[in-house]
């Protein structure tokens, strides 16, 4: 498995990687130069897209982008697929999430994740530690859920929106493309495009 990027998110999803996915070889891809040769002096850290490719080829093609900018996720998995790479999803133990959903491609979704019935995810959506999805909640691609925060369906949210720590976006409120909620704050009518909600 690669994981795409080396910062703080990056570590996360090694840490949740290497706990309930031990079979997996991992290795990094960051474009800094500056990023040494191994993270924590142990996992190999690619800094080419020939050495990606080659990777792609030799090991393994899934990969997983750890970034939490929307569209800089956005940007960094199609740059990924184009190499021959395969956007993988990963769902750590401890997350309740209803059977019958539709499944999510490239989503990550930490511990304690609730996810009710009805729920539908875009490309690439990561779920924070503790966050909780209602029912027919419908999420549009690379979205970021904040750890503790609530999403109560039915509702609907754009691509590229980021949801805070301790946020709540309550019922029938639809939320467009690359809305902010900030940590802490209650979204109870509807957001256009590009806007934020301040606690």
């Amino acid at each position: 498995m690669l994981i795409v990027g080396t910062g703080g998110m990056g570590r996360e999803v090694l840490g949740f990687l290497l706990l309930y996915a031990k079979t997996h070889p991992l290795c990094f891809y960051d474009e800094n130069k500056e990023t040494p040769e191994l993270l924590y002096k142990k996992f190999p850290v690619l800094h080419s897209v020939e050495e990606v490719k080659k990777h792609f080829i030799k090991s393994d093609n899934k990969f997983i982008v750890a970034v939490g900018h929307p569209r800089t996720r956005e940007k960094l998995t199609i740059k990924m697929e184009t190499m021959g790479g395969e956007l993988a999803s990963f769902i750590c133990p401890g997350s309740a999430i209803f059977p019958f959903n539709d499944t999510y491609k490239g989503v990550f979704v930490h511990p304690g994740v609730g996810i009710s019935h009805g729920v539908k995810m875009g490309r690439s959506c990561i779920l924070h530690t503790n966050a909780t999805i209602g029912h027919d909640v419908k999420m549009g691609n690379y979205v970021n859920v904040g750890p503790n925060s609530s999403l109560i369906g039915p509702l609907i949210i754009g691509d590229y929106c980021y949801i805070g720590a301790n946020a709540s976006v309550l019922p029938n409120v639809q939320l467009g493309k690359n809305v902010i909620i900030s940590a802490g704050a209650v979204a109870d009518a509807d957001v256009g495009d590009n806007e934020t909600v301040y606690k």
